[in-house]
């Protein structure tokens, strides 16, 4: 039908064998359900586990670590200098916030990663009213699917990972 539409509309096929259709190799990276767990230990042993892709997901690359065991440190917005340079061997925990005049997702694992820290985790923003965040498909944020050959995501070995803002109290208990 698409074929059509687009003959009658005068165009040239440039695809494959001279048709309409073209074909892209596609590299898709995902994190397994089964064996993926996430859990905040306190330093009195004690343990919350959290759901994978109820309460956190993790951005999906073919560099992550298979383990990563760290302290947890809180720097706001995460910017620049709110990061600091404490912050080595540590996963920073900021708000992901989608807000005027704050760092944006790249800015903040730019900080981050220039700063040396083991992880990043990002508080979903509640209060961000143009779009929700959705937790209704969360397995697509477990996974990335890139043209074959890209150039890799900035930062690809650094623990990105995203928490539900209703998984915050867990987190802070």
């Amino acid at each position: 039908m698409v074929a059509t539409l687009f003959k009658q509309a005068g165009l040239k096929p440039m695809g494959d064998n001279g048709g309409f259709r073209q074909t892209v190799p596609l590299h898709e990276t995902r994190v397994e359900t089964s064996g993926t767990r996430f859990a905040i230990r306190r330093p009195d042993g004690s343990r919350t586990d959290l759901r994978f892709l109820q309460d956190v997901t993790i951005r999906a690359t073919d560099a992550l670590p298979a383990q990563i065991a760290a302290p947890l440190v809180f720097r706001g917005y995460c910017g620049n200098a709110e990061v600091g340079s404490d912050v080595a061997g540590k996963i920073v925990l900021c708000f992901g916030g989608r807000r005027t005049g704050m760092p944006g997702a790249a800015a903040r694992i730019a900080a981050v990663a220039a700063a040396g820290a083991a992880g990043l985790i990002n508080i979903d923003d509640v209060g961000f009213t143009q779009e929700q965040p959705s937790w209704f498909w969360p397995v697509a944020y477990a996974r990335s699917i890139d043209r074959r050959g890209a150039a890799p995501v900035a930062h690809a070995a650094l623990p990105d990972i995203r928490l539900n803002a209703a998984a915050l109290p867990a987190v802070l208990a």
